[in-house]
């Protein structure tokens, strides 16, 4: 194992808290398992919620258990999110799946779960759990609070007078918005049901970057630079790990992605996207925004990824269909 892999290891083991409790069978009661089903179970919920397809793949080969796909695990994911849920539900509530032709960890632990004996009634009730009646409401509900919220720090910043060094006197006036934007994005309580985070957000973000492109000051501009280092940047902090693997893709051909996090930055050096803050000197969201593979300074041509937003729809699209056949079972 090199230096870095090794580093890298070290640091993933931080961001893991393991509990197990049974799945929708069994009443929700405390599971007394053995050290090997535990390290087995903790293996596949930290390869699950970092977007390791690769290792998911390989565990469920070799052997697994499959009755720990019954299992509710409690992790914290690369953003300081708390998460319980199976294995199935952790990749759900992060959106890791997409389509046939390219199956990702939903599919991966989807086929695991259906050779078992059961399988399919057991996958539904998993959904279902997941996606209960009435979260599409409570969903739409945080979507607008979320877009409110990311149009209050931008109008800040679109409509303040900086004088002097711009830059640090926009950070001055917008100072206030800014934190309470930070605040807001913070995580809260743990997560049981529906999606992990509203990307949503985040194309609300772009959106309104781009309709607003000439008005910031177009490329390099003081007010452009400070929305998309410490607005967009700070959204992207909280992407689950397979939207940050998107993000880390140069270009997204048919879905397909290298579920990678490495970077590179304007002099081709390289930086990871998670974990977080590896460089405490060029930090995601106080330094720099992701677009395309490449950290980005200063605000990027208006030109963001249609790749990686047709991948949103092409994941919101098949969830939706996952959720609607469960429903029907």
């Amino acid at each position: 194992m090199t230096l870095k892999n090794l580093l890298f290891f070290v640091i993933s083991l931080t961001f893991i808290n393991i509990c197990f409790v049974d799945s929708v069978f069994s009443n929700s009661t405390i599971v007394i398992t053995s050290e090997n089903n535990i390290n087995e179970l903790q293996r596949l919920a930290t390869a699950i919620i970092q977007g390791q397809k690769n290792e998911v793949v390989k565990l469920l080969k070799n052997g697994f258990d499959r009755n720990l796909l019954l299992k509710k695990v409690l992790v914290k994911d690369y953003s300081g999110r708390k998460i319980q849920g199976t294995p199935l539900q952790l990749a759900l509530g992060a959106e890791d799946l997409n389509n046939a032709k390219q199956p990702e960890i939903a599919e991966v632990v989807k086929r695991a779960l259906l050779e078992m004996p059961g399988g399919y009634t057991e996958f539904t009730a998993q959904v279902r759990e997941q996606f209960p009646a009435g979260w599409e409401e409570k969903e739409n509900i945080r979507v607008v609070k979320d877009k409110r919220a990311v149009t209050k720090v931008f109008n800040c910043i679109l409509h303040a007078s900086p004088a002097g060094d711009e830059y640090k006197d926009l950070e001055r006036i917008c100072g206030v918005p800014l934190q309470e934007f930070r605040n807001y994005l913070e995580p809260k309580k743990t997560i049981k049901t529906g999606k992990h985070f509203n990307i949503q957000i985040l194309l609300d973000g772009i959106l309104l970057l781009g309709n607003n492109y000439d008005a910031l000051g177009g490329w390099n501009s003081v007010k452009g630079n400070v929305y998309y280092r410490k607005v967009i940047g700070y959204i992207e902090r909280f992407v689950p790990a397979n939207y940050a693997q998107a993000l880390s893709e140069e270009l997204i051909v048919n879905g397909e992605m290298k579920r990678r996090f490495e970077l590179l930055d304007n002099y081709g050096h390289q930086v990871s996207f998670y974990p977080l803050d590896l460089d405490a000197t060029y930090r995601l969201g106080y330094d720099f925004g992701v677009e395309g593979g490449y950290t980005h300074q200063y605000l990027p041509p208006l030109s963001f990824g249609s790749s990686f937003i047709n991948l949103i729809k092409s994941k919101q699209v098949e969830l939706k269909h996952w959720v609607e056949d469960a429903r029907a079972y």
